[in-house]
Formats: structure tokens, C-alpha cells, sequence
């Protein structure tokens, strides 16, 4: 028995349809359905009646929906009372952004230690999608994250956490011996290189929607390089490749040591929320988040 199978019931009952308790899940209706057959061989009992064209819910499975929400958080407060017993530190496991592995991860380490609690961190470092599943999969206890001030936080339920931590911003950079060149005006020049990011990528989709002036040059100047991947990014901007748009969280150390120059004054940037959300029955994260909420 997988006990996850739990949580795609009780989200199952919330949304009423298949196809959208998967998009909840983030697996797809195929693979979701699996699920709940597999919850229903365990069972013995069909929880939902497919004999009509539409998927109709048995009122049995939605009459224990209190039964099995409390089955759930009593096991995840026995879990966690045995890791606790285990050691006297607990392991965390984070989804975090790839964009703020390099940066504000270490940061937030330093800033969790400086209140007087003890972690071993466990990094699962991946694109926004990914972390975003992790989360909802319970594969990690705690998402780091980017969000625009302008867009609705994450559609995670009320068993979630969520708070602002800090801010950063998108700046656009050049470096290297591309730093001689002259650029004081817009738009940029037609030959300009420039290294991008995916357009379906988070920060590549966030740059379209919220910088009007990347969005009036992107067209035009030359991609000589495209890459989800800011710490790669930023590399390719200190040697002089193209000019980047990267989190100021990011390069702060290369602009103030003159290796890189910021343009934003020409070029604009994009304000950025570093989000964290964490599952409010981990009691441990749960302090950490009210703690770091506070200051």
C-alpha cells in the first residue's frame, strides 16, 4: 500500500473529476487513474462508478473523507515523532529553484542557524515545474521558489505554509570584453548578443510579462546562446559572451567587484518575491517559517 494513495483520494473528492485532481497532483490523467485503480485493488471495492459516460464519486468514499484525513495526519505525526526520536537534528528536504541554489539557499541556511535551529538540509535542485510536483508529491518538506508580486501565490491547499522571505531582482548584465561596448541606448543594436532563456522557461516566460523593455528588443537582437540554466548563464556573461538578464541575488559580488556592469538603467529589470511554502504539519518547518516570517 502506498499512502500517497490517500492524498489522490481526498484531493479526488475536492476537485470531483479525474482531470483535475491530476493537474492538482501534477501527474497526468493516465497515470492518476492508475492510482486510483491500484487504491482500488488494495481496497477490494470500486470507489468511483464508471458505468455512465462521467466518473460519479461512491458516497461511501466521500462520507470517510473526515476518517481519512485524520488517518493521515496521525501518520505523518508518528513519522515524524520517530525521526525526531532518531536524532536530535532533523533532515529537511528542499525543492529549491535552480536560479536560487546559488544564491539564496546559502542564505537562508545562514539565516535558519542564526535562529537557533539545527538542520541536516537535503537539496533537490531542479526547474520551477519540477520543485512545484516535488512539493505536491511529498518528496520535499519545503519549496524555494521565485514569484512576480503581480501573480497569484502557488494553488496549494490550506495544509501549506507560504510566506515571502526576501526580494530580488532580474538585471540584465554584460561582462567580459563586451563590457567596452556601448550600450546607452535603446534599442540594443540588431547584431547584439545575448544569451536567453527558454521562452516556456519561468524566468524566460517572467522576463515576457514583466519587462517591457526585454520584450521590445527580443526580437531583434542576436540569440548566440539559450540556456534554463543561470548558473551556466552567468559563466557565459563574466567571459564576455553576450548580455544576460540574471538575479541580482546572483551576480551582487561580480557587479560590485567590477567584473560585470549593470544595465538596468537602460535596459530595465524585474522585480522578483522569493517564496518559501512548507506543509504546516511539519511542526518543525512550521515554527521555522513563522519565525522567519516575523523578522
Amino acid at each position: 500500500m502506498d499512502t500517497r494513495w490517500f492524498e489522490d483520494i481526498l484531493v479526488l473528492i475536492e476537485e470531483g473529476t479525474l482531470s483535475a485532481a491530476a493537474d492538482r497532483r501534477a501527474v497526468t490523467q493516465p497515470a492518476f487513474s492508475r492510482r486510483i485503480r491500484a487504491f482500488e485493488m488494495w481496497l477490494g471495492q470500486d470507489i468511483i462508478d464508471r458505468s455512465s459516460n462521467r466518473v460519479v464519486i461512491r458516497e461511501a468514499l466521500k462520507r470517510s473523507e473526515p476518517e481519512i484525513r485524520a488517518f493521515l495526519q496521525r501518520l505523518r505525526e508518528v513519522q515524524q515523532s520517530i525521526r525526531l526520536a532518531e536524532t536530535a537534528i532533523p533532515r529537511v528536504t528542499f525543492a529549491t529553484q535552480h536560479a536560487l541554489t546559488l544564491s539564496s539557499f546559502p542564505d537562508l541556511i545562514k539565516t535558519i542557524e542564526g535562529l537557533g535551529v539545527s538542520l541536516n538540509y537535503r537539496l533537490r535542485a531542479a526547474n520551477r515545474d519540477d520543485c512545484i510536483s516535488m512539493m505536491v508529491r511529498a518528496d520535499a518538506d519545503v519549496l524555494l521558489c521565485y514569484e512576480t508580486d503581480d501573480e497569484e501565490p502557488l494553488p496549494l491547499d490550506q495544509r501549506f505554509m507560504r510566506i515571502v522571505w526576501t526580494k530580488d531582482r532580474m538585471v540584465p548584465v554584460v561582462g567580459g570584453n563586451l563590457r567596452y561596448s556601448v550600450f546607452d541606448s535603446q534599442p540594443l543594436p540588431p547584431d547584439t548578443p545575448v544569451v536567453t532563456y527558454p521562452e516556456n522557461s519561468y524566468l524566460g516566460q517572467t522576463l515576457l510579462r514583466h519587462c517591457p523593455e526585454w520584450q521590445a528588443v527580443y526580437r531583434t537582437v542576436r540569440p548566440i546562446c539559450e540556456s534554463a540554466f543561470s548558473a551556466g548563464v552567468r559563466e557565459m556573461v563574466l567571459r564576455g559572451i553576450g548580455i544576460a538578464w540574471l538575479p541580482m541575488s546572483m551576480i551582487w559580488q561580480d557587479r560590485e567587484a567590477g567584473r560585470v556592469t549593470d544595465l538596468s538603467s537602460v535596459l530595465g529589470s524585474c522585480v522578483l518575491s522569493v517564496c518559501l511554502y512548507a506543509k504546516s504539519s511539519h511542526l518543525v518547518m512550521k515554527d521555522v517559517l513563522q519565525r522567519l516570517n516575523k523578522n
